[in-house]
């Protein structure tokens, strides 16, 4: 009898780009037309949402804004809090299509780590509601983030977590980046990355320093990648 013969150990590289393609597949109830009903309450209850809160708003505001039925919301959402929910798991796929956008996966490990959380604060610099949203979501603990984001699976943070670990490995591997535990680094990336931009109207009163200001953001965008990048580095890079 022939044995088969044990197919070779996935390259790092090939892994990277299979999880970014898994993270391109977008749940088919997030990706209602524009112009159909559900996508027209998505977009209204997006721009509500930012502007008043979960408890400011209404389905009836909704409605109005998305020029349908109150019944409407129901049929497709059942509930105010379901359809929050999917707002911000629809608001999170297209910052990360934005994200993804501007990031050129190619770069060295070394490069591309430092690198990311610059980027995603730039497309929230740009991005005013997805900003507002995750303000007044963080203020209220947080919990309807955790199930759209669970709602996402790896189309979500969940996806980028298997990312930021292959990317992590490569370094590591290649020995541009220390061995350092994956997962505190992770976790201090990610406070990094959307801690400043939360707290931004906190540091702008405090430190009259404006990232809004295109001159102090070049300063702080270009600090931020240099202090990152030489924080996990390995010795003599």
């Amino acid at each position: 009898m022939t044995r088969s013969k044990p197919k070779p150990p996935m390259r790092r590289a090939d892994q990277l780009a299979a999880l970014l393609e898994r993270m391109r597949q977008r749940p088919a109830e997030l990706d209602a037309p524009p112009d159909s009903p559900r996508g027209r309450i998505l977009a209204a209850a997006s721009r509500e949402f930012a502007d008043f809160g979960l408890a400011g708003t209404s389905t009836r505001a909704i409605a109005e804004a998305a020029d349908v039925n109150l019944a409407m919301i129901h049929y497709y959402f059942h509930s105010k809090e379901q359809l929050y929910v999917r707002v911000l798991a629809r608001e999170f796929l297209n910052f990360w299509d934005a994200v993804y956008q501007t990031v050129d996966f190619s770069m060295t490990p070394g490069d591309l780590l430092p690198s990311i959380p610059v980027r995603v604060m730039s497309v929230m610099r740009a991005s005013p509601p997805w900003a507002a949203l995750m303000r007044r979501e963080m203020a209220d603990g947080g919990k309807h983030l955790v199930q759209a984001f669970r709602l996402l699976g790896e189309a979500g943070p969940l996806g980028l977590v298997d990312i930021f670990s292959a990317v992590h490995g490569m370094g590591i591997t290649s020995g541009e980046l220390r061995r350092l535990p994956s997962d505190p680094v992770r976790e201090c990336i990610i406070a990094v990355m959307f801690g400043t931009m939360v707290l931004q109207p906190v540091l702008r009163d405090l430190f009259d320093r404006d990232l809004e200001d295109d001159a102090v953001w070049t300063e702080w965008s270009k600090t931020v990648m240099s202090v990152l990048k030489h924080g996990v580095a390995a010795e003599g890079r």
